[in-house]
C-alpha cells in the first residue's frame, strides 16, 4: 500500500506530488517530529541565552555598534540588564555628537513598563528612573550639534508620511537624581544650566502625547538654575511691527495650547540665578535650608 501526498501551492507555482510507500511514510514523520524539536530547542536556546547577562550585553553591544555606524559617532552602553518583557536597567549610556562631546549620559537607568507592550495600543511607564545623567545642547550657528539625532530618529522612512498609530505611553512615576542639563547657545548667546538634586513625580495617568499633563505631587529637592547671557552670533535685523505682534502672539499662545497641572508641588532649597557678560552676577531668589521641610515653598493645585 502506498500513499500521494498533494501539495497545492499558490497559482504560478508547479504543484507537488510525493509518493510515498509505508516505509517512506514513517521515515517522512520522523524527519517532521526531528524537524520540530530541534526548533523548540533553539527557541528554548535563545530564551535562555536572552536572559544571561552575556547574552543581554552581546546584543546590546551589537545595537550600540550599529547606532554607531548608522550615526557616525560613538555610541555604547557599559551594562544591559532586563527582563522580558516589562523591565529594563541601563548602566553608562553614552551618546556623543560628531565633534566627540557629551550628548547624553546616563549612569543608571530603569525603566518598568507594561507587560508585553508591544503587542498593545497604549502602555504604560509604571517607573522611569534616572542617576547620574546630564543632557547636553550645544550650537555655535543655527543647527544643533544633535540634529543628527533627531532626524534619524524621526524620520519617517523616506515616505514622506508621518507615522500615525503609533504606541501610545502614560508615565505613573518618574525619579531622577543628580540630573544636569546643559544648553550652550552661542548663536543666540545664552547658556543655561538646570541642574535637579532630586525630582520625584507621581501622576495617576500622565500621557506623554497631547497637550494636558496631570500630576499628583511633584517634589523636587535642591533645583539649581543659572542662565548666562553674552554676545550673540546671530545677526540682528530690524523686526516690522507685524512680526513683534507674531511673536508676542506665539509666545502668548503657549498656554492656550498646554496645560499643566500639578495637585501639590513642592520646591525645597531652590536657586535661581541670571549673569550678563559685562556685568556683576544678580541672584534674583534661592531657598535654603539644613531642614529637609524646614523651609520649602509649597503650592497646592498649581495650573500653568
Amino acid at each position: 500500500m502506498s500513499f500521494i501526498l498533494v501539495l497545492n501551492l499558490p497559482k504560478g507555482f508547479d504543484c507537488i506530488l510525493l509518493h510515498l510507500n509505508p516505509g517512506g511514510l514513517k521515515r517522512f514523520k520522523k524527519i517532521l517530529k526531528w524537524f520540530f524539536l530541534i526548533l523548540l530547542f533553539l527557541l528554548v536556546g535563545i530564551y535562555i541565552f536572552i536572559q544571561t547577562p552575556f547574552g543581554q550585553n552581546w546584543i546590546a553591544k551589537q545595537v550600540t555598534k550599529r547606532l554607531s555606524k548608522d550615526l557616525q559617532t560613538r555610541v555604547s552602553i557599559a551594562h544591559v540588564d532586563f527582563s522580558l518583557f516589562n523591565k529594563m536597567h541601563l548602566e553608562g549610556v553614552l551618546i556623543e555628537d560628531r565633534q566627540g562631546d557629551t550628548v547624553l549620559y546616563v549612569g543608571d537607568m530603569k525603566v518598568r513598563i507594561t507587560d508585553w507592550f508591544f503587542f498593545k495600543k497604549q502602555a504604560e511607564l509604571k517607573y522611569v528612573g534616572l542617576e547620574n545623567a546630564i543632557i547636553k545642547f550645544q550650537r555655535t550657528d543655527s543647527v544643533w550639534r544633535q540634529q543628527f539625532l533627531l532626524d534619524y530618529f524621526g524620520s519617517s522612512g523616506g515616505s514622506g508620511k508621518k507615522k500615525e498609530g503609533g504606541l501610545k505611553l502614560d508615565l505613573r512615576k518618574l525619579e531622577l537624581k543628580n540630573v544636569s542639563f546643559l544648553k550652550k547657545d552661542g548663536w543666540m548667546g545664552e547658556d543655561m544650566h538646570i541642574k535637579v538634586g532630586s525630582l520625584d513625580l507621581d501622576a495617576d495617568k500622565l500621557s506623554l502625547s497631547g497637550s494636558r499633563f496631570e500630576v499628583n505631587a511633584l517634589l523636587i529637592k535642591d533645583p539649581v538654575v543659572a542662565i548666562y547671557k553674552y554676545d550673540r552670533k546671530k545677526p540682528r535685523k530690524i523686526r516690522t511691527a507685524e512680526e513683534l505682534e507674531q511673536e508676542i502672539k506665539k509666545a502668548l499662545g503657549w498656554n492656550n495650547q498646554t496645560i499643566v497641572k500639578v495637585a501639590n508641588l513642592a520646591i525645597i532649597n531652590g536657586t535661581f540665578s541670571t549673569d550678563k557678560r559685562g556685568q556683576a552676577p544678580a541672584r534674583l531668589f534661592r531657598w535654603a535650608t539644613p531642614a529637609l521641610y524646614g523651609d520649602q515653598w509649597q503650592m497646592e493645585q498649581c495650573t500653568l
